[in-house]
């Protein structure tokens, strides 16, 4: 006699759709609380509390990770109005309100020459002028580690360097022939 068969929970793998349409279903209803919740500045852990989320935070985390890396997802949250102005600040941002290398490196050289005005506050109140020898030094600074002048050696300290300008006056005969006998080139 045959075993009766056991009822089957769940779909059947007939029932389940093609590994391609997986993750291609609309986004969920968790999904969307967790977007709207994204979209008035709550952290990841906190939007997923908010969204329902009964999870771990190191679980929650982890799905946030996830759903943020889904197109369903990224799609819903920059149709949230906040979220898109806040792209339409961020690209703004981007098209000119941040100083480029170039500009940097000019605001900087101004500053090391003295060019230009600055507000200093005194004991009177506020003053302005040309800037200080400590801002000019900070400037000269931030210009010389932008281009690269600082370099350091394999043990992490950079070699001094000392440059002096002297004039320059010719050697004698004597002083030629006492400094190859002092370097052993006589």
């Amino acid at each position: 006699m045959p075993k009766p068969s056991k009822p089957k929970l769940g779909p059947s793998p007939q029932d389940a759709p093609p590994k391609a349409q997986r993750g291609q279903r609309g986004i969920t209803d968790m999904q969307k609380r967790f977007c709207e919740a994204r979209a008035t500045g709550l952290t990841n852990l906190e939007a997923m509390r908010e969204a329902g989320s009964k999870a771990t935070d190191a679980g929650a985390m982890s799905l946030a990770s996830k759903w943020l890396k889904l197109d369903k997802v990224l799609t819903y949250l920059k149709s949230i109005p906040a979220v898109a102005q806040a792209d339409a600040v961020d690209e703004a941002a981007r098209q000119g309100r941040i100083a480029t290398a170039q500009e940097r490196q000019e605001f900087w050289t101004e500053v090391m020459r003295g060019r230009g005005m600055a507000t200093f506050v005194t004991k009177e109140g506020l003053d302005s002028g040309p800037p200080d020898w400590g801002s000019r030094i900070r400037a000269a600074e931030a210009l010389a580690k932008a281009q690269g002048d600082f370099k350091d050696d394999d043990q992490g300290k950079s070699p001094p360097q000392v440059i002096i300008n002297l004039p320059q006056r010719a050697m004698t005969h004597e002083e030629i022939e006492e400094a190859r006998r002092a370097n052993g080139n006589a």
